[in-house]
């Protein structure tokens, strides 16, 4: 009996540690936001893109006060880069029924993940209007909506 309550001890104490492992497994990069206001204003917004290592979760853009959370987003590459796209519903600072097309590229050095690219938003209907099933259908959705302005994103590589 004791024997069994070990082994399922070790086993859920095992489960629980890998949990907050994967919990934990998000590289954070701090950044801003750029885009003009309707009024002709440049605006700078401080974000945090969060991104799942090894794509393993959701990317998360979070504002002092606010997030936006998605599992829509993917990687492609093309002469030797990374090309990302990640779609959000109701972002930080958005009005109600937009949705936020993030296209960057990415790079990874040994000190450091940088995220840059552009930002295309549009007013969304319904909730299956937010799809990239694949790269054509990303190309053509940041073709057809309206373009915002830019993001930059850095974060900090731990070495091992």
């Amino acid at each position: 009996m004791k024997t069994t309550f070990l082994i399922l001890f070790s086993f859920f104490t095992l489960l629980t540690a890998q949990g907050w492992a994967q919990e934990s497994q998000y590289i954070e990069a701090p950044g801003k936001a750029f885009y003009k206001m309707p009024s002709g204003e440049l605006v700078y917004r401080e974000l945090i893109l969060q991104v799942p290592d090894r794509g393993n979760g959701d990317v998360v853009l979070k504002s002092a006060t606010e997030e936006a959370r998605t599992s829509i987003f993917f990687t492609r590459h093309k002469n030797g880069r990374v090309i990302f796209y990640v779609l959000f519903k109701n972002p930080p600072h958005a009005p109600e029924g937009t949705a936020l097309l993030l296209k960057g590229t990415y790079i990874r050095g040994s000190n450091q993940a940088i995220y840059w690219g552009d930002m295309f938003s549009k007013k969304i209907q319904e909730e299956k209007s937010l799809s990239l099933d694949n790269v054509e259908a990303a190309e053509v959705a940041a073709k057809k909506w309206n373009h915002l302005g830019g993001f930059w994103f850095a974060a900090a590589v731990a070495t091992n």
